[in-house]
């Protein structure tokens, strides 16, 4: 994983620093009606992230996409999207103390690593975290995501049915790791 990396622009310019994630913790707000993603990154600060429904739906697509060009056969999926949640080793839930802002993430980038893809979120022009993704962890994403959208009521048609069942209906409370 990298530490932090360099987000340049399509003319290679240097937009902004990125600091990577370690571990996070999703959960939804019904008070801002946001998915709120607790974070801990490289060098052990914690902040929070704050997703729109509209921004989450747009995120989960193209993790779905990116996934689903891994193979055609839906069956594949399902095992894979299974193994992927069976084995993930639980970590320590994160929670960012209430006296810090979250981040209202307003764009996700997606680029293009050799072992998969580093997901970047931005709030602004100036900060970013990001996330280095394998097919596994792309899939704990959706999975994740997948929980967090059960837990808010929102349209599940976004995901695809590889993914759909994996959840059961969370507490409105309940933290999703």
């Amino acid at each position: 994983m990298t530490q932090a990396a360099t987000i340049r622009n399509s003319d290679s310019d240097l937009i902004m620093q990125s600091e990577a994630l370690t571990t996070i913790t999703a959960r939804y707000s019904i008070r801002e009606d946001r998915i709120v993603v607790d974070c801990v990154i490289h060098t052990g600060d914690k902040l929070q992230l704050a997703l729109t429904q509209r921004l989450a739906r747009a995120l989960v697509a193209e993790l779905v996409r990116r996934v689903s060009t891994l193979s055609d056969n839906p069956l594949i999926h399902d095992f894979a999207q299974e193994e992927a949640i069976s084995t993930k080793p639980q970590s320590e839930v994160v929670q960012v103390a209430g006296d810090r802002p979250a981040w209202l993430v307003t764009h996700a980038h997606f680029q293009k690593l050799d072992a998969g893809v580093r997901v970047i979120f931005t709030e602004d022009e100036e900060r970013a975290v990001h996330l280095d993704c394998s097919e596994v962890i792309m899939r704990n994403l959706i999975d994740i995501f997948h929980k967090t959208f059960v837990a808010a009521e929102w349209d599940m048609s976004t995901f695809p049915n590889w993914v759909k069942g994996q959840a059961s209906v969370p507490q409105q409370s309940q933290v999703i790791n």
